[in-house]
């Protein structure tokens, strides 16, 4: 019983961890709207990975999106150590995809336009940004995440 109130106390702390997050920042919820809803997620046996990977399949409104310039705002996330790898997240750091068990359709790959990569990687973990760049759909799950944005361009961070 004890644990059980635990558990939904703590349910609750992250609810609003969550909402006073996002409720600091602006954002275009209707492009995370189509990311974290407009997706189903399977999972299939790799004999190649010995485990079990996701395999999306994604809905039609995310297929029209596909190949086109969109701007996206959310949660900076070096995604490696050297800092040429990034990632813009629905969530912070401490909640994401990686440490928390969000899922997989709630972190955004980027690759830098040219001349842009020294921009991003100057960034800190959890800045709250504004990118822009061209939404790539990604099924083939065990070479990227499922959305990368290609040609990446900073466009604000929010302080």
């Amino acid at each position: 019983m004890m644990s059980r109130l635990r558990l939904t106390c703590l349910a609750i702390f992250l609810m609003g961890a969550i909402s006073q997050a996002k409720a600091q920042f602006p954002t275009d919820d209707g492009i995370w709207n189509l990311l974290l809803d407009d997706i189903t997620i399977r999972y299939r046996y790799s004999f190649k990975h010995e485990g079990f990977l996701p395999k999306p399949k994604f809905g039609d409104r995310l297929l029209e999106m596909n190949g086109q310039e969109v701007t996206i705002s959310g949660f900076f996330l070096p995604a490696n150590i050297t800092g040429s790898s990034f990632v813009v997240s629905y969530y912070p750091m401490a909640m994401c995809f990686f440490c928390s068990g969000a899922g997989i359709e709630s972190v955004v790959v980027m690759y830098a336009e040219d001349g842009e990569e020294r921009r991003l990687s100057n960034l800190r973990t959890d800045d709250f940004i504004e990118v822009k760049g061209r939404l790539e759909l990604n099924d083939d799950t065990d070479k990227n995440l499922f959305y990368i944005l290609r040609d990446a361009r900073w466009v604000k961070t929010y302080r």
